[in-house]
């Protein structure tokens, strides 16, 4: 969900931590200290020799080196100055390995445990696999181990205990497996824990609720199983914790909203159970985020979640909560996500409680709402008119709201997407909604509304997708949609729409998915301008009154892939030039007036389904292509044709027709053999069983009122061997099928009566049940045993019921459609499965929503996918799939969000993501490569992109700037060079910006923040960022997290931090900001008026002053404090003693005024300080100078 993806599930930036020191610095006196050199340097030089040959072994396990990363690791310089290594100042030793997405190649060596003084391991984002050595548990004084996103396979060495200084462990994204190993429970001092998208198994160790200090757990994406264990109600200082896609069964613990201290809660994509506690939110005042989506939570919503005062998120969609909404969200002042879609809330009555609705209109920084897919009735009340003018997604459909849509949605002028079809609104769409100009998506299909089209309409020029279907729309087309000159996909079929196509509609070059005119009352001829729609996929004017000839500019639309005509007056024969369009793969020209010979270039385009029937064609019939294969043509009803291949049963082609018996010739209207189907198959005449939305009686109105009259369906009707009177009942049969009034039509007992008195076997009439029917419901069934074929694995017995026990429609997985037996959903998340992903579910041509999360699904992603148009939403999340993405999912005119995290695919991203309907790429830990495509920069929907983790190089593309709407970007841990194009910051939607772990230079815009009010990340860290750290940041007033590490900043800090009262991170460590002089810490007093703050890194920069007594007055949420490696003076002031909530302190190396004499005083000699200690200090002492 889209929560989740930058909380748990999306690597961001996570500052390194540095946590609690106890040893205190000595003060600086005159201190003679040749003489201890002396005593000392035998030892000294030999300890830095074992340091620098270890370091030389662990650059000998590294099999390739791509940017050269360990190219100074030789003896032309000393070892403390090789890339990557940080030494001690006093005393050459190494404590810090920082080698980070360096693209390093190999294993890690045993030798690595021989560096004793080592306080820092970060090999993030390389590609180092085998197991990860067992000599690293030498490492007593490690504080930080960051082995993240690479190949180590094995388990989590077994003595860990011999870390006690551990505070910081991230293994995620690796291959690792086995159990979490019980060891954990000696890292006392450890706060954060990262383990996720590992092979790890055995359910979660109780024991880690032994670790007190714990604030961050998250073990998403890893195949653990069992329940969560009740001791975790002892993590009293929990603030974050992700276990989303673990398999998790049982009852949810409730006690998790005992625990007071929370912020976030990710339990997403598992098989947890039970009821969401009355008492949630009673005791947790700091919860900002809570997700439980795709689940199997069951009772009611409850009202207590009002007491979250500073929710931002709430996500409890694809469950099985059911009853009234009751709450009063307008307590929630933060309230940015909600989203209650995919549940039973409601009851599908007029009487439904919607004053839930009026509290939302409260919520001033409401962004995203999410009903869809719920049973609420009711009427939309004005107050809808009052919601946050930030909010950008409104999603109600799949519901059975009534009443008229108010004219109060036009004050939601933020808008971007409207979605309201697939209810009972009445009356008109209201002029209002033109007002809405920053729309760009519609949705108003599968209602009940009237009236015509407004021209108001024409003002949204921002429009990319327009779906009025399904309603009873009446009058001309508007040529005011001229103006849409972005939109991509127009469907307005099955209304009532008259008069002739609006030119201006055949100027909307843009058109690039589909063109849905069909089921209207529309006339005219084609004009040759409907060659200007060069990139549309898909156009559909069938059922309409369209006269005149094919215009032969119709070869102009070089990208259509399916053309249907069919239904409407059109005469003459096909152009010639339609053999020039290569990428036709269905065509529907039946139930016209066409004639002449059927052209053989058909059989030289590639075309998967041709449907000629119902015309004049005559002449021989093509046996190659498309023509070669029976299930793929139609011609029945085109009485002069001859030739083809046998199995189609015409007549030989011959100069003379002279048939051998004279056959009294029948005309049948194309509504009998369809009846006697519906009848015999149990379907009502109204049902869509062939066509969505198609009812079999106005079919055969429409069919009547054009004067289409048939002939014999099938040849073998005119064998010597088939009675004329048997062909005549068949009729009577259909005619009384098709009365309009049920009472009228012939029951089912008198059909059988009369098909057993007919010389046709029943069998026959099966078959032809079969022709239309089983291309529906029955092609969904046999599609859905197809992908169980292909799954040889099935540890949950997830596909145990997938039999014909039950309707496929109760499967488990499988959702159908309410007004259709077709399969919309297909969610197998989390089951485990092994396998493959058939081809088959390209048949599945009604599936909106695809979920394989989170199994061991391998191969390659089948590029029959690219068919499923109605396709809204893929996630394939962490899998094993490989080989390239499908470029023809492009073929998905509606697909909006794409999930392929965490599997391996390779190559390059292909340029076929073109649609601008798309709002959520998330392709991250994979093994792509090549350069970020610039197309991407046309996708102008696009909310989030996320794209880290890969081995992508190249610069970030210039079009990217067109990305508008763009709120959420990660493109971190990859290759990316070059400056770092200022432009981002003037994205003025953008909320989340990472791009950590490049290589990216240039310096931070002078204008910073000053257009983007709602920009809570900036992740610029680990790059080559230069330059001075720009005042202007102070306007981000929404910003939580600023972290720009490990870059090349400089300068005094000259910012008032006050102004960010949402800060709740800060990381500039790693930099050179400080002038080792006075007046580095004026800044500092400002950082007191940030009640938010929890974290501050400044370590290892050249910072100079005092620690000021406002340090005191700090906010009393912080935890973490490290300013060490600077050049502090003075002593640390005494009210640091009121930061009652800090856990992690770290202020060494630095030159505050300390004795050593105290620590050589205490009475008890174990007390005492050692001598290693005393001349490791004293090294650091002379003359007042620092060393």
């Amino acid at each position: 969900t889209l929560a989740s993806k930058f909380s748990f599930n999306q690597r961001l930036d996570i500052a390194s931590p540095k946590y609690l020191v106890k040893s205190s610095t000595p003060a600086k006196a005159i201190i003679v200290v040749a003489l201890v050199i002396h005593m000392i340097g035998g030892v000294y030089s030999c300890s830095a020799a074992s340091d620098h040959l270890s370091l030389l072994e662990i650059k000998s396990k590294i099999t390739h080196d791509p940017q050269g990363a360990l190219t100074s690791w030789n003896d032309s310089l000393p070892f403390c100055r090789w890339r990557g290594v940080t030494c001690g100042r006093r005393h050459q030793r190494v404590t810090m390995l920082n080698l980070p997405a360096m693209g390093l190649v190999g294993s890690l060596s045993p030798y690595l445990g021989n560096l004793s003084f080592l306080r820092y391991v970060i090999f993030d984002h390389n590609q180092l696999h085998g197991r990860i050595p067992p000599q690293i548990d030498r490492l007593h004084r490690l504080k930080v181990l960051s082995l993240a996103n690479n190949s180590f396979t094995g388990e989590i060495p077994a003595n860990m205990s011999s870390w006690p200084k551990l505070t910081f462990l991230s293994l995620r994204i690796n291959k690792l497996s086995g159990k979490i190993p019980n060891t954990f429970t000696s890292l006392l001092m450890i706060t954060t824990i990262m383990l996720g998208e590992n092979e790890f198994t055995g359910g979660i160790p109780a024991s880690l609720s032994n670790l007190t200090s714990l604030e961050v757990l998250s073990l998403y994406s890893c195949p653990l199983g069992g329940s969560i264990p009740d001791s975790f109600n002892q993590l009293k200082n929990l603030r974050r914790i992700g276990l989303s896609l673990n398999g998790l069964v049982g009852a949810f613990s409730s006690f998790f909203f005992n625990i007071s201290t929370l912020e976030m809660l990710s339990l997403s994509q598992n098989q947890l159970h039970g009821s969401i506690p009355s008492n949630l939110c009673l005791s947790q005042p700091h919860l900002v985020l809570i997700e439980l989506a795709i689940n199997h939570f069951n009772g009611f919503l409850p009202p207590s979640i009002t007491n979250c005062s500073g929710l931002i998120a709430l996500d409890v969609s694809l469950n099985d909560l059911k009853g009234e909404i009751a709450t009063d969200f307008g307590r929630l002042q933060q309230l940015n996500f909600l989203s209650l879609g995919g549940n039973s809330f409601g009851s599908s009555k007029d009487l439904d409680g919607m004053d839930f609705i009026h509290s939302l209109s409260n919520c001033s920084n409401l962004d995203t709402l999410e009903l869809s897919d719920n049973q609420l009735g009711g009427v939309l009340p004005n107050s809808l008119g009052n919601f946050s003018s930030k909010l950008s997604y409104l999603a109600m459909g799949d519901n059975y709201l009534s009443g008229t849509i108010p004219s109060s949605i036009g004050n939601l002028l933020g808008l971007a997407t409207l979605s309201l079809n697939e209810n009972n609104f009445i009356g008109i769409i209201p002029e209002s909604i033109g007002k809405l100009q920053n729309l760009r998506i519609l949705y108003l299909y599968g209602n009940h509304l009237s009236g015509f089209i407004p021209r108001s309409i024409g003002n949204l020029s921002l429009l990319t997708k327009v779906t009025l279907g399904r309603n009873s729309l009446e009058g001309t087309i508007p040529s005011a949609i001229g103006s849409w000159k972005q939109v991509i996909d127009l469907d307005l079929y099955g209304n009532k729409l008259s008069g002739s196509v609006p030119k201006e509609l055949f100027q909307l070059f843009s058109l690039s998915i589909a063109l849905n005119l069909s089921q209207n009352n529309l006339s005219g001829v084609l004009p040759q301008e409907i060659g200007n729609l060069k990139l549309l996929g898909m156009l559909d004017f069938s059922m309409n009154r369209f006269t005149g000839e094919l215009p032969s500019s119709l070869s102009s639309c070089i990208s259509l892939q399916s053309l249907n005509l069919s239904g409407n007056l059109f005469y003459g024969s096909m152009p010639k030039s339609i053999g020039s369009m290569k990428g036709l793969e269905y065509v529907d020209l039946s139930r016209n007036n066409l004639s002449g010979h059927i052209p053989t270039y058909l059989q030289q385009i590639q075309l998967r389904y041709i449907d000629l029937s119902y015309n004049n064609f005559d002449g021989e019939v093509p046996v190659k292509g498309v023509f070669a294969n029976t299930r793929a043509i139609s011609i029945i009803g085109n009485t002069r044709l001859c030739g083809g291949i046998p199995e189609l049963h015409l007549p030989k082609c011959t100069s003379t027709t002279s048939p051998k018996r004279r056959t009294r010739k029948l005309s049948v209207n194309v509504i009998v053999a369809v009846s006697v189907c519906s009848t015999v198959a149990g379907k009502k005449p109204i049902d869509p069983m062939f066509e969505e939305g198609l009812g079999l009686h106005s079919y055969a109105r429409s069919a009547l009122a054009d004067g289409h009259v048939l002939h014999i369906v099938d040849p073998m009707f005119l064998s010597g061997d088939v009675n004329e009177n048997s062909i005549i009942s068949l009729v009577k049969i259909g005619v009384q099928c098709s009365y309009e009034s049920p009472q009228d039509r012939m029951d089912i007992a008198t059909v059988v009566h009369e098909l057993l008195g007919t010389n046709i076997a029943i069998a026959l009439v099966i078959h032809m049940i079969g022709a239309v029917y089983g291309s529906s419901s029955a092609s969904d069934q046999l599609a859905l045993l197809e992908i169980k074929s292909k799954i040889t694995h099935d540890p949950q017995g997830a596909l145990t019921s997938w039999n014909d026990s039950l309707p496929f429609c109760q499967w488990r997985g499988v959702t159908c459609g309410r007004r259709h037996q077709r399969v919309t959903i297909l969610n197998l998340q989390g089951k485990g499965l092994v396998g493959s992903l058939s081809p088959f579910i390209g048949n599945m041509s009604f599936l909106r929503y695809i979920n394989f999360d989170s199994n061991q699904l391998h191969g390659s992603i089948p590029p029959e996918i690219g068919h499923l148009y109605r396709l809204q939403s893929i996630s394939l999340f962490n899998n094993s799939f490989t080989g390239e993405i499908p470029a023809n999912m492009t073929s998905c005119p509606k697909l909006s969000s794409i999930d392929l995290e965490v599997n391996k695919l390779s190559g390059k991203i292909p340029n076929a993501f073109t649609s601008k309907l798309i709002t959520f790429i998330a392709l991250s830990d994979n093994e792509l490569t090549g350069c970020i495509p610039p197309s991407i920069g046309n996708l102008t929907s696009l909310d989030t992109l996320s794209i880290a983790d890969c081995h992508l190089g190249g610069s970030i593309p210039d079009s990217f700037n067109q990305l508008k709407n763009l709120r959420r970007i990660g493109l971190g841990s990859n290759r990316l060079v070059g400056a770092f194009p200022p432009f981002m910051f003037n994205l003025s939607m953008l909320e989340i910006l990472s791009f950590s772990e490049n290589q990216l230079e240039g310096s931070l815009p002078s204008n910073l923040c000053l257009s983007q009010p709602h920009l809570t990340w900036i992740g610029l860290g680990t790059n080559h960022i230069s330059g001075f750290l720009p005042p202007s940041i102070s306007n981000c007033s929404e910003l939580e997290t600023l972290v720009l590490p490990y870059n090349y900043l400089k300068g005094k800090i000259a910012i008032d931090f006050g102004r960010l009262q949402h800060l709740t991170s800060l990381s500039l460590g790693g930099n050179s900001f400080g002038s080792k002089e006075l007046g580095d810490m004026n800044f500092f007093h400002s950082l007191s008026n940030c009640s938010n703050l929890k974290t501050m890194e400044l370590s290892s920069n050249q910072l100079k002053g005092l620690l000021p007594n406002s340090l005191g007055n700090f906010s009393s949420k912080l935890s973490y404090l490290g300013m060490d490696d600077n050049y502090l003076l003075g002593s640390i002031p005494s009210s640091i003693g009121n930061l009652i909530s800090l856990s992690a302190i770290f202020l060494d190396r630095n030159d505050f005024t300390v004795k050593i004499g105290v620590q050589c005083s205490y009475e008890s000699p174990q007390d005492r300080m050692d001598i290693a200690t005393v001349v490791r200090d004293l090294l650091g002492t002379t003359l007042g100078t620092r060393s």
